[in-house]
């Protein structure tokens, strides 16, 4: 059904002026219908430190082009790169309030992923990282650090990540139920040392990647968001210590069984994988925006590659939990499954 645009969005949309689109204005976000798309590719170049949200009340669902960041709609079953929303304003409204509170953030995430369209994956994932460093170091992440303390993590013999065989198929099991599988830097480290492995073996022709309890992954532990004092070796240690790179470039078939939660870093790494079998009561977030962050395991680039930059887009901004059955029509998932533990 046809809805109409709510009258406080014409003050966010126009005029479509560079002063009124940026951080100096009104603010970073400007929603248009999409029967403006022209009007705005002719002003793109002053609109790049812009957010631009197209929307279609009607439902004709044109064909853009690359002009807008989020595409939205209320047509039933829209094609790539469109989204269905059951309200064009309350989805405004939570993409207007990440924009707001973390403006920084958001505009950065936009930047990225235009940025990256083209790039081979390993400097797509460096830009990403570039960025994920930068804003570690501003205003809104620390605003959000100092509400959010450091926990400290409990100590565990056992290995966070269980290595098994059977013929020629691996598994790894990220072991550490009991914080729901958080990716710690140690559980990074050791996924990483697993994959090459299997990587150097000749006889393994498969890896399977799964998650001990009711939780693949919970994300990054938020106790260890922040604590790196250089950042810029920090950049250093997330690209060669990257899941998501090793796994995308790993040179065998690779499946990733998801129950429960795939939070953060938990779906961004998994998402470079050849397959992902989700249970039919998986979801899946992208929370960092909020932190005043943009992902940075990877999944500006692996979701991306699977959904579209501008469902990427719509997905960290919003916050959503992206249930299994719709990210399986969006391709972020490859089968549901009611047999995934």
């Amino acid at each position: 059904m046809a809805q109409a645009l709510p009258a406080w969005l014409t003050n966010i949309a126009l005029p479509w002026l560079s002063e009124e689109a940026s951080i100096f204005g009104k603010g970073p976000l400007v929603v248009a219908d999409i029967r403006d798309a022209a009007r705005l590719a002719a002003s793109r170049a002053e609109l790049a430190t812009a957010i631009l949200v197209g929307v279609d009340p009607a439902g004709a669902l044109p064909d853009p082009g690359n002009i807008f960041d989020i595409l939205l709609t209320t047509a039933e079953v829209p094609p790539t790169p469109w989204v269905q929303v059951r309200s064009l304003t309350d989805s405004l409204l939570r993409i207007e309030e990440a924009v707001r509170d973390n403006p920084d953030a958001a505009v950065t995430l936009v930047q990225v992923l235009r940025a990256q369209r083209g790039q081979p994956f390993e400097q797509a994932l460096m830009i990403e990282s570039f960025a994920y460093s930068t804003l570690l170091g501003g205003e809104e992440f620390r605003r959000w650090r100092a509400v959010a303390p450091h926990q400290p993590l409990a100590l565990e013999n056992a290995p966070a990540v269980a290595f098994t065989r059977s013929g020629a198929t691996a598994r790894l099991t990220l072991s550490r139920p009991g914080n729901g599988n958080a990716l710690t830097a140690e559980m990074r480290d050791a996924l990483v040392e697993a994959l090459r492995v299997v990587r150097l073996d000749d006889s393994i022709s498969d890896v399977e990647i799964a998650g001990e309890g009711r939780v693949f992954c919970s994300g990054g532990a938020l106790g260890e968001f922040g604590q790196a004092a250089d950042l810029a070796r920090a950049h250093q240690l997330r690209t060669v210590r990257s899941v998501a790179w090793t796994l995308h470039r790993i040179g065998v078939t690779s499946r990733v069984m998801i129950q429960g939660a795939a939070v953060g870093g938990g779906v961004e790494f998994a998402a470079a994988a050849s397959e992902i079998v989700a249970h039919s009561t998986a979801f899946f977030q992208l929370p960092e925006i909020s932190m005043g962050l943009i992902p940075g395991a990877g999944g500006t680039v692996t979701i991306a590659r699977r959904i579209g930059y501008q469902r990427t887009a719509y997905l960290a901004l919003s916050g959503i939990r992206l249930r299994a059955r719709t990210a399986l029509a969006w391709g972020l998932v490859d089968r549901v499954s009611e047999a995934v533990p």
